[in-house]
């Protein structure tokens, strides 16, 4: 078999050169026949072409048998006989359109057609093929996200090498306000936004009229109290100030974190509704001083303690375990109640990058980085 279809590769290598052979010693012979002495020097290179032709076709003959002997020692016997005997027209060839084997049923189906042009037809349409099925798993697109900047944006880096093995590209856009992520998502101008909790999502939605969902939840970042110009809590004075945010869900949030330290007393039953206007006792008589949220973390040396959302508290420098005088702890219900989670337009909850985006976010990788980078102040949210 090998020996058959080494000669039959050796037959048509030796007629693809005769060809040129023939145009090299009718150039010599017109050469000769202008100078006689150029006679010998084109025998002479006319048969350094012979020899090299020979050579190289032996050559060729060896490596191609070589490829035949590795085929024949890796592939069954059953397997081979398939091959041979295969109903379909069969031919093995080379990226660059040399033909390695073909089968008989090959050779009679396609007797009268130009191997050439049929060879190179076929190495084109696998090539287009190959390119083709590499485009559709290299890019099945882009995802792009609105973040606050810590951890949100620092989390998604973490997830666009995975994201990017599943083909997507994420590209996070960093924004400094929790107003604008959710315009840009609503407008369609953003595919998603990584930077709020569900009690901040629904407010936003009834005030603003925007359609927002959840897509899935992915971390919650405890609530702390943080020093300013005060190291602990006991030191209250009258007159003391303390500032918290002052958008209503994360205003109640520090009031309650406030009144399980013992600072001041709320109405009965306003929980995560709670406002000043809800303190019913200040026996400190501190004064709650009510900031926009990326402000708090800015004025430590005018306050006795501020109290941060975890993300605004990192970008101060803060670590929760190590400069919190109090925090939510993990059980607690604010702190289930606050899961940041990636928010889309309603009706895009199932699209398939934004389920892509979710289990990249929620998988192992990303849980560990969390766990690992943030101190106890960005924790994993397990549904």
């Amino acid at each position: 078999f090998m020996q058959s279809n080494n000669k039959k590769f050796l037959d048509n290598l030796v007629s693809r050169t005769k060809i040129y052979l023939i145009l090299i010693f009718a150039l010599l012979c017109i050469i000769s026949l202008q100078d006689k002495r150029w006679i010998i020097p084109c025998i002479v290179l006319f048969a350094a072409i012979i020899l090299y032709t020979y050579f190289a076709n032996n050559k060729r003959k060896s490596e191609i048998s070589e490829t035949l002997q590795d085929l024949t020692l890796t592939v069954d016997s059953a397997a081979k006989t398939s091959l041979i005997n295969s109903p379909f027209p069969l031919i093995i060839l080379e990226t660059d359109g040399n033909v390695v084997w073909k089968s008989s049923k090959f050779t009679s189906e396609f007797a009268n057609i130009d191997m050439d042009v049929l060879v190179n037809d076929l190495i084109v349409d696998l090539k287009d093929e190959i390119k083709k099925k590499a485009e559709d798993t290299d890019s099945k697109g882009t995802i792009k996200v609105a973040a606050s900047e810590t951890p949100h944006a620092e989390i998604l880096e973490q997830a666009k090498p995975l994201l990017e093995k599943e083909g997507w590209d994420l590209e996070v856009t960093v924004f400094n306000d929790y107003v604008q992520p959710n315009l840009v998502v609503e407008s369609g101008e953003f595919d998603a936004n990584y930077f709020q909790h569900i009690p901040y999502l629904e407010e936003f939605n009834e005030e603003q009229k925007t359609h927002l969902v959840n897509a899935g939840g992915i971390h919650y970042e405890p609530f702390g109290i943080y020093p300013g110009t005060k190291n602990s809590l006991d030191d209250l004075e009258k007159g003391d100030v303390i500032a918290v945010p002052n958008d209503t869900t994360n205003e109640a949030r520090a009031l309650l974190l406030l009144q399980d330290n013992g600072v001041i007393t709320l109405k009965d039953g306003v929980g995560l509704e709670a406002t000043v206007n809800d303190i019913v006792d200040n026996p400190k008589g501190v004064e709650i001083r009510e900031l926009e949220a990326a402000q708090v973390s800015r004025v430590t040396e005018e306050v006795a303690f501020v109290v941060l959302n975890g993300n605004y508290a990192l970008e101060a420098g803060y670590s929760v375990a190590k400069d919190a005088v109090a925090y939510e702890k993990n059980d607690s219900e604010a702190a289930q109640t606050y899961v940041n989670v990636i928010a889309v337009k309603e009706g895009n909850e199932d699209n398939e990058g934004i389920k892509a985006l979710v289990k990249v976010l929620k998988s192992d990788e990303i849980k560990k980085y969390i766990n690992d980078n943030y101190d106890g102040a960005v924790i994993p949210f397990e549904d």
